[in-house]
């Protein structure tokens, strides 16, 4: 799987998203590819990280997309719409999976099946169909873990969701993945907060990425995705200088990078314009 995190910082201000980029395999024949690109572009400038299975997770993204193309004729774009546009699109996905699993394993669609409980000439395999049946309601589950992040005309946007869970808001930051709960766990040691400044939560996402390599799974991190209200950039996160400061920093309070201006010279030499296409 991977890591995926998302922050706000500069008091709600920015938003740092970054992920790795390890793509890993169950035939342990395979080796890891570590150069997958795991944060797509949504509608309305927003960005996405993913963790989970490629396929759940792209096939995800697709139906979100669609999903959020038809907000565009509402006068008002508000945080709720995006929550329900992720929240339809796992019912899709769902219902998609569940559907493929009828057909493979009962030989019959989902409708096919629920005419079948209702056919007299059935009736002897009725418990055990609609056991069959409510097994494979149950334990289909979309390998997906989500977070979309960005900013509205009114509002900043941190959303995350996992599996089958429904879309949450976040108001600090969010973890996703096999590495995230270690991830988690040192941000949580930081005191990671929206009112940090970006210097010291680069450092942070970066500290936090390296500990999630704990999880073989996880891999080296792509740059780091940097919103702000009408502007994405990115942020080189295999410079050696971020290697270097989290060297600095190991077992040593942060707080000092707040007002370390040096530092965060260095960093906006780091930030370039992101020239991947914005949806809107």
């Amino acid at each position: 799987m991977t890591v995926g995190i998302g922050t706000y910082c500069e008091s709600f201000q920015n938003i740092i998203l970054a992920a790795d980029c390890r793509a890993s395999y169950e035939n342990p024949h395979l080796t890891p590819h570590d150069e997958m690109g795991k944060q797509f572009a949504l509608p309305f400038g927003l960005y996405a990280d993913i963790a989970g299975y490629f396929s759940h997770c792209e096939s995800l993204i697709a139906y979100l997309n669609s999903e959020m193309e038809q907000l565009k004729d509402k006068p008002d774009i508000l945080l709720g719409h995006f929550r329900d546009a992720i929240y339809l699109a796992q019912a899709h996905e769902l219902r998609f999976r569940v559907e493929a699993r009828f057909r493979s394993e009962l030989s019959m669609s989902v409708e096919e099946w629920k005419q079948a409980l209702q056919t007299p000439t059935w009736l002897p395999f009725h418990t055990r169909l609609w056991r069959r049946g409510g097994a494979i309601f149950r334990s289909t589950r979309p390998m997906i873990e989500l977070i979309v992040a960005g900013y509205t005309r009114d509002t900043e946007v941190l959303l995350s969701t996992a599996f089958k869970e429904p879309p949450e808001i976040e108001s600090s930051f969010v973890t996703i993945g096999s590495g995230g709960e270690d991830a988690m766990a040192h941000l949580d040691f930081r005191k990671q907060n929206p009112h940090y400044s970006f210097p010291r939560s680069v450092l942070h996402v970066a500290e936090a990425l390296e500990k999630a390599k704990i999880d073989l799974a996880v891999g080296p991190p792509a740059d780091y995705i940097i919103l702000q209200r009408g502007e994405t950039r990115r942020f080189k996160a295999r410079d050696p200088f971020v290697l270097e400061i989290i060297e600095r920093y190991k077992n040593r309070d942060t707080a000092e990078i707040d007002n370390d201006d040096d530092v965060r010279a260095k960093f906006k030499t780091l930030i370039y314009r992101d020239s991947s296409p914005t949806l809107s």
